[in-house]
C-alpha cells in the first residue's frame, strides 16, 4: 500500500505597498487632553489632510470652505453625493490633490512624495475620510516549530535592536491563532530583522529566511478621526483598518450613520513637501497653492518599491 502524503497548502500572502511618505500614526497628537480645542476643532477632512492646527482658530473645516463654497446643511440634505463632496475636496486643492482608480488604488502606492486618502458617504446624511499610515503590520500565522509562541503571546512588546514590537494576539480572523507585530518602520527593516535578529531570537528555526513565507499578510493600516472624537485605527467593529474599502462603516447602532458608500481614493502631498488646504481663514503656515509641489530641500526620503520587491522575492522563493 503506498502512503499518500498530504501536500501542504501554500501560504497566500498579501503585501499592501506604500509610497514612504505616509504621515506616522500618532493619536495623541490629536485626542491631547491638555489641548482639548484640537481634538474639538479638527476633524476627519483636517485628519485626512495632516493638517494640524496647534492653535485652532476655526471651526471643523469643510470641504469646500477653503474656496467659499456654501457650508452644507446639519442634517446634510439629499444631494450629499460622492461626486459633491470629491469636487469640493478638489475645489480647496485643485494643484495638490488627484483622484486615483479605485480598483488599483489600494494594491499600488501612492506616487513619490504622496500618500493615500480615501472619501465614504452615508448617502444624504454625511461623509467621511480616512488616511494610510506610516505603520506596517505583519501577520503571522501559528507554526508547530514555533517553540515560543505561547510565551510571545504573553507579553505586550519586545525590544529587539533597540526597535520595539508590540503584540497583540487576534484569533477572530484566522481559523489558525495567530498574532501581530505592530513595527513603526519600513520594511527594509522588517527585512534585515527577518535574516538575521528576528528569527534568530524569537522563531528560533534553523533556516531564518524560510520563516518569511510564514507572514501571512504585511499591510499598513490606515485611521481616521471621526468628527471631534479620537483619531483612531479601529473600524465600527472596533477591527483594525487593513483596507478601508473592507472595514465595518456602519455606526447606525449609535446613531443614523452608515457610510455604506464607497467614493474614491485621493493622493495627497506629504506636508513636507506641499500644503494641502483643509480651511480658508487663520492659516496658520503659508500655503503653497501657487507652487503646490514646491519641493523643499535636503528632503531624503526612500521609496518601498525596491525593498517591496525585495521582500516579496523572499516570502514566495
Amino acid at each position: 500500500m503506498v502512503n499518500k502524503t498530504k501536500q501542504q497548502r501554500p501560504v497566500k500572502t498579501t503585501i499592501t505597498r506604500s509610497s514612504g511618505y505616509e504621515p506616522p500614526y500618532k493619536p495623541n497628537a490629536w485626542n491631547n487632553r491638555s489641548k482639548p480645542q484640537i481634538k474639538a476643532t479638527h476633524n476627519c477632512y483636517s485628519y485626512m489632510l495632516n493638517d494640524l492646527h496647534k492653535i485652532a482658530r476655526h471651526g471643523k473645516p469643510q470641504p469646500g470652505w477653503a474656496l467659499g463654497k456654501p457650508k452644507q446643511s446639519s442634517p446634510f440634505n439629499n444631494h450629499l453625493n460622492c461626486k459633491e463632496i470629491t469636487d469640493r475636496v478638489l475645489a480647496d486643492n485643485p494643484q495638490t490633490i488627484r483622484i486615483i482608480d479605485q480598483e488599483i488604488a489600494f494594491h499600488k502606492p501612492a506616487h513619490k512624495n504622496h500618500y493615500k486618502g480615501f472619501l465614504m458617504i452615508s448617502p444624504g446624511n454625511d461623509y467621511h475620510f480616512a488616511r494610510q499610515d506610516n505603520r506596517l503590520i505583519t501577520i503571522y500565522r501559528k507554526m508547530h516549530e514555533l517553540k515560543l509562541l505561547d510565551f510571545l503571546l504573553q507579553m505586550k512588546k519586545i525590544t529587539l535592536n533597540n526597535n520595539t514590537l508590540h503584540i497583540k494576539p487576534n484569533n477572530k480572523r484566522f481559523l489558525a491563532k495567530i498574532f501581530m507585530l505592530f513595527v513603526n518602520r519600513y520594511m527594509k527593516p522588517i527585512v534585515e530583522l527577518a535574516n538575521t535578529t528576528f528569527p534568530k531570537q524569537m522563531l528560533t528555526t534553523k533556516n531564518p529566511i524560510k520563516q518569511l513565507k510564514h507572514i501571512h499578510k504585511c499591510s499598513f493600516t490606515w485611521s481616521h478621526k471621526p468628527g471631534a472624537t479620537n483619531a483612531t485605527d479601529k473600524d465600527a467593529s472596533n477591527n483594525m483598518i487593513l483596507n478601508p474599502m473592507n472595514a465595518n462603516w456602519n455606526y447606525s447602532p449609535k446613531g443614523s450613520l452608515n457610510y455604506s458608500e464607497n467614493c474614491c481614493f485621493f493622493e495627497i502631498p506629504n506636508n513636507n513637501i506641499a500644503d494641502t488646504l483643509s480651511t480658508g481663514v487663520n492659516k496658520i503656515h503659508h500655503n503653497k497653492r501657487n507652487n503646490p509641489l514646491n519641493i523643499r530641500k535636503n528632503i531624503s526620503h526612500e521609496t518601498n518599491d525596491m525593498i517591496y520587491q525585495k521582500l516579496l522575492k523572499l516570502v514566495l522563493s
